[in-house]
């Protein structure tokens, strides 16, 4: 890719190539985790649900390299810059995981404002994991945090690096955002992506990885135990994660600035880039998608719930 092989140049023809390139990627992965997941709808109660996702995201990776061969090798991706001293790693875990809930209750409250405004906000919770413990952890464990930092960190991240450190870490971050494909996800993911862009710079993508996957192997431990835990103990693990990413920000937020700051991105790296085509058009079917997801009816309506289930019961109390 041109803009790699010649960093100090930033042409608007090589940001369109090799942009381009990424965002053809990511289109077609895209459509290809989508199909699967319309699939598994419409065959919700069919054995060989669990597996079609692994496949699909293995189909859209063959895709991208297809795509980017001859610029997407495994080694320089997986390149370490330092290994990764323990403390950082907790600190970037509590971050991760301390944004969980502040978001949750942030989604809890847009349902609020809803309500008053006398309408039901809801989104469609499917899960393309939905075959039992094994696949859900095959796939939001394994499969997602690997594919995904390869995709979003890895050849994303690599790419528009060549316009700025900083500008490569908030660009991947939001275009990871918009993947979602949920409202409620799209903000708690940009910031996600933000903490696992800058571990990923500062030391390797593979422990970004090791984080994105922690993070969903705890989503998937509170998604069985919460049923069944004390309220109280459910507050206090989120309040620990909670405090954990306030100290962690206070205390660490001007070494950061500084890392950023030294790396600030080139000019007109946001105008080329954000004005591709085919960027334009990933942002686009990922809005569509987004917007599709929502389900928005009015109150009155016969078997609408007051409250959607955007958070589990018992951490309501807090948000009310």
């Amino acid at each position: 890719m041109r803009a790699i092989n010649n960093p100090d140049v930033l042409e608007r023809t090589a940001v369109r190539s090799d942009v381009g390139a990424v965002a053809i990627s990511l289109i077609g992965y895209l459509i290809i985790t989508s199909f699967a997941s319309v699939i598994m709808i419409f065959f919700a109660n069919a054995k060989f649900n669990g597996v079609i996702y692994p496949a699909a995201s293995g189909a859209g990776l063959f895709f991208i390299w297809l795509i980017l061969r001859g610029n997407l090798h495994l080694g320089e991706i997986f390149e370490e810059t330092r290994e990764i001293p323990a403390r950082v790693m907790r600190n970037a875990f509590f971050c991760i995981a301390g944004l969980q809930p502040v978001f949750m209750f942030i989604g809890h409250g847009v349902t609020k404002l809803f309500e008053y405004a006398g309408y039901s906000v809801d989104l469609s919770s499917f899960d393309p994991a939905s075959e039992g413990v094994v696949f859900i952890i095959i796939n939001l464990v394994v499969v997602k945090p690997v594919i995904e930092g390869i995709l979003f960190r890895g050849v994303c991240l690599r790419v528009l690096s060549a316009y700025g450190r900083t500008f490569a870490i908030v660009a991947s971050a939001i275009l990871f955002g918009l993947y979602q494909g949920n409202i409620l996800q799209i903000g708690y993911a940009l910031c996600a992506g933000l903490i696992l862009g800058y571990i990923t710079f500062r030391y390797s993508i593979k422990y970004s990885i090791i984080l994105h996957a922690v993070h969903n192997g705890l989503m998937v431990l509170v998604a069985y135990v919460t049923p069944l835990a004390p309220a109280i103990a459910v507050y206090a693990m989120w309040s620990v994660f909670v405090v954990g990413l306030i100290v962690v920000a206070v205390t660490k937020h001007a070494k950061v600035y500084r890392f950023l700051d030294a790396g600030r991105a080139r000019a007109n790296a946001w105008r080329y880039t954000f004005t591709v085509p085919w960027l334009l058009l990933y942002i686009a079917i990922t809005i569509a998608l987004t917007v599709v997801q929502l389900d928005i009816k009015s109150l009155d309506a016969p078997g609408v719930r007051e409250t959607t289930q955007l958070i589990p019961e018992i951490w309501k109390d807090l948000a009310s």
